[in-house]
Parts: C-alpha cells; structure tokens; sequence
C-alpha cells in the first residue's frame, strides 16, 4: 500500500482547490482516543454502541451472510471466490469456521489430522 503522502501526487493541488484545504491523514485509532478525550469514555462507548447497532439493523437490508462449518465447505467456495470474485454480488459474504457447530459436537473433543 503507498503512503498516504505519496497519493497525492502532481494533483495535489487541484486537490487542495477541490477540498478546500489541504488533505490530512486520517488514523481511526488516533481519532477515537481524540473522541474520547473530548466526550468522555461512556459517551464514546454509547455513541460507538447505538452508531454500530444502527449499522448493523440496517445491514439485514442489504447483506446476506452465508455460514459455513468445517474444512470440507472451505476449499468450494474458496475456489468460487478466487474464479468468480468479479462477478460475485457485493450484497453476499461468507463466514467460515473451521470447527463444527456446538450443537454438532456431541460432547466430542475436535481433532485436526493434517495430511501430509
């Protein structure tokens, strides 16, 4: 990845018009400490808390989460994802665990065997 500096460019100025100012880096970390120095801690964490609960309702509308459980459902759809990622929808992700769900595991200690 550039630094963020080097984006910029001969177009920096016309990006400076375009702004209004002078562009500046922007570091989540740094800003949230910022935040939550002028807020105070519980203001920040109720603020972050109900933006990312609305974040998260409203994403039900737009994104389709498909899970998938164990080694055998990785490697299809890893495969689909690198042959097909341009023409994937941008609505779908896919979340994957290794192990199996609880309620398939039957008290059972999980194994992993590596082929060699």
């Amino acid at each position: 990845m550039p630094h963020w500096r080097n984006t910029l460019g001969s177009d920096q100025v016309q990006q400076k018009e375009f702004l209004g100012h002078e562009p500046e880096f922007f570091f989540a970390p740094s800003q949230m400490a910022k935040r939550g120095k002028e807020w105070g801690r519980d203001v920040f964490n109720e603020r972050i808390n109900t933006a990312l609960s609305l974040f998260l309702d409203d994403s039900t509308r737009w994104l389709t989460i498909e899970h998938s459980h164990g080694a055998e459902a990785l490697e299809p759809m890893f495969t689909m994802q690198l042959v097909e990622w341009a023409r994937a929808p941008r609505s779908r992700t896919h979340s994957f665990s290794l192990t199996l769900p609880k309620e398939q595991h039957h008290g059972t200690k999980q194994t992993c065997i590596r082929k060699s």
